[in-house]
């Protein structure tokens, strides 16, 4: 078949990754005119590690991944309330713990081991598509016009193709999530709760990402002048963070707004939705990009047993199928974390989470119905 996948990024990476080349002619245009640096970190659960040695061999990933032992739980004045070891809670051994990454490196990995065969495309999109139930006819920005048996979605949640043929809503949060780097402060891995933000730090090799989730007020109170928080100050000081390092991060940093994409469907004729562009979620609990992967390998499989282009349409209604389901299930498990983490329950967060025994239980809560849900959705 030859089949189109729109955004080079990890969804769409690991679909080309993933996909026979022997059976399909893979083409992969990315509306950025070069590869970009930009991105933070990226929280691996087990089974998105697994997808991504299968995507790259399993050759030389683990120089760039971190592994992430225990989390601590900080309050507003930077003092522990309670840790917990994501080994114990997961039931899984040093070589299967959770992990960060950075964003840039596994954008690396991806593109290093693409099959030569994979033609990618920059600084191109699409200027015309006719979907039609047996291919689909489209004309890209660089002038040329081509037959496919399929399109691939995979431009995140402002995907162009989903404007185009899908009925969605999107639910938005009272908070964004800001993301910066710190390069000279070294620090563990935490979280920290406050009626004001809640912040979450990620190590990796040589630098640490920083998530800030803020309410859309003090959001509104600093962003003209990307300035810190007066509010936060006193924690990132706390930490050791030097005051010119917090407020270079500010200057720098990525803020998005924490929100949900509804779809109502994967596929229309022969489109396909993946990754964010069918169903964007919040960073909460870091599922995105493990269930791109996820979405990329179960397409990719499904794909890769057709003998032809006629049997796509019902390839495809049982991939919507089963991703179906997988997905409202993480996602429940996801808005829980949001409801936990970011809403109107602060006071009895702060309760539980200053005695250790309570701070255990509802953190095992949690993280083992994010186990069971990615072991059994």
């Amino acid at each position: 078949m030859n089949i189109l996948i729109v955004g080079a990024g990890p969804a769409g990476l690991a679909t080309a990754n993933f996909l026979n080349t022997k059976k399909h002619a893979v083409t992969i245009i990315e509306k950025e005119k070069k590869f970009s640096t930009m991105g933070f970190g990226i929280f691996f659960f087990n089974e998105g590690k697994k997808l991504l040695r299968k995507a790259t061999h399993d050759r030389g990933i683990h120089a760039f991944l971190k592994q992430i032992g225990y989390k601590y739980y900080l309050n507003e004045h930077g003092k522990m309330l309670s840790d917990i070891h994501y080994n114990s809670v997961f039931h899984v051994s040093n070589y299967n713990a959770i992990t960060s990454i950075k964003r840039e490196d596994l954008h690396g990995l991806l593109r290093k081991h693409l099959h030569p065969d994979v033609s990618i495309k920059m600084g191109t999109t699409i200027s015309h598509i006719d979907n039609k139930p047996d291919c689909a006819h489209v004309e890209l920005s660089d002038g040329t016009k081509t037959t496919f048996d399929l399109v691939i979605s995979a431009e995140g949640s402002h995907s162009q193709l989903r404007d185009l043929f899908f009925s969605y809503k999107i639910k938005k949060l009272p908070w964004v999530a800001r993301y910066f780097w710190l390069e000279k402060t070294k620090t563990r891995f935490f979280l920290e709760w406050s009626q004001y933000a809640t912040i979450m730090c990620m190590p990796h090799k040589n630098k640490t990402t920083m998530l800030s989730i803020e309410s859309n007020d003090i959001y509104a109170s600093c962003n003209e002048h990307q300035i810190v928080p007066k509010e936060l100050q006193e924690f990132y000081t706390s930490i050791g963070v030097s005051k010119e390092e917090i407020e270079k991060g500010y200057k720098e940093s990525y803020v998005a707004p924490m929100k949900y994409v509804y779809t109502d469907r994967w596929f229309m004729n022969r489109v396909v939705l993946i990754g964010d562009a069918q169903h964007a979620m919040t960073p909460t609990l870091g599922f995105g990009t493990s269930l791109a992967l996820d979405d990329a390998y179960e397409l990719a499989t499904m794909l890769n047993t057709l003998d032809d282009s006629q049997n796509l349409k019902s390839g495809l209604g049982q991939f919507s199928t089963k991703r179906t389901h997988r997905v409202r299930t993480l996602r429940r498990i996801n808005r829980v974390a949001d409801f936990f983490t970011f809403h109107h329950c602060k006071p009895y967060f702060a309760f539980w989470s200053k005695h250790h025994y309570l701070s255990e239980m509802a953190a095992k809560f949690i993280d083992r119905g994010i186990r069971l849900g990615w072991k059994y959705a």
